[in-house]
């Protein structure tokens, strides 16, 4: 099985068995260099971009303002699949342990344009979210391209070092943060400039 939707021919994701150095947030700088972000932007389809919903399908721009687009896995995308597939069970296999079978859906292009904010919320819920164990979410811009849009975790998050927390703060282009989809987070308000990233979801069979 390679994810929760056969549709999707996505690779599926595993983990090495080793000692756990559990941390609730994992950050990984420089999964993608610039070039290979522009090359990620230039496959974001505008037709596809629409507001985003909250976790019951409803739009409410008082907890979310952003807009939102499929990246769809193929041909010119399946790179970009495969470099978060090997990132994702290198950290899950270091950090986390869960067992995945693959991303839910295609991966999700996400503005937040000035204005804009994804209020506290988490990524599991109802339906088929409730299969989802692991989120990343991937920045694709530099800071010095927007104000505020700060990455924010409930307070009981664990980091795998101090350097990790400044990075989530202030995460470089590239840069792809993990965590629990359980976890409680947020997207502050974006004060100026546009804030762009990349997000998926790891999906596997139910917590016992």
């Amino acid at each position: 099985m390679k994810c929760s939707d056969p549709r999707f021919t996505i690779p599926e994701l595993s983990y090495r068995a080793e000692p756990l150095k559990w941390r609730t947030v994992v950050c990984v700088p420089d999964v993608f260099d610039q070039a290979e972000i522009d090359r990620i932007l230039g496959l974001v389809d505008p037709k596809h971009k629409q507001d985003g919903a909250i976790g019951s399908g409803d739009l409410d721009q008082t907890i979310r303002r952003s807009r939102v687009a499929p990246l769809v896995y193929g041909p010119t995308t399946e790179w970009v699949y495969e470099r978060l597939t090997k990132t994702t069970t290198d950290v899950n296999g270091k950090h986390f342990g869960y067992d995945l079978l693959g991303f839910d859906s295609h991966l999700q292009y996400t503005e937040v344009p000035e204005g804009g904010v994804y209020d506290w919320h988490v990524d599991i819920g109802p339906r088929n979210y409730r299969f989802r164990k692991l989120s990343v979410s991937v920045l694709l811009d530099d800071g010095d391209m927007f104000t505020g849009g700060h990455l924010e975790t409930a307070p009981a998050a664990t980091f795998t070092t101090r350097g990790d927390r400044a990075l989530m703060t202030n995460p470089s282009p590239g840069t792809a943060i993990f965590f629990p989809s359980w976890l409680l987070h947020r997207v502050t308000l974006v004060n100026s400039g546009l804030r762009r990233s990349l997000v998926g979801w790891c999906v596997g069979p139910s917590f016992s």
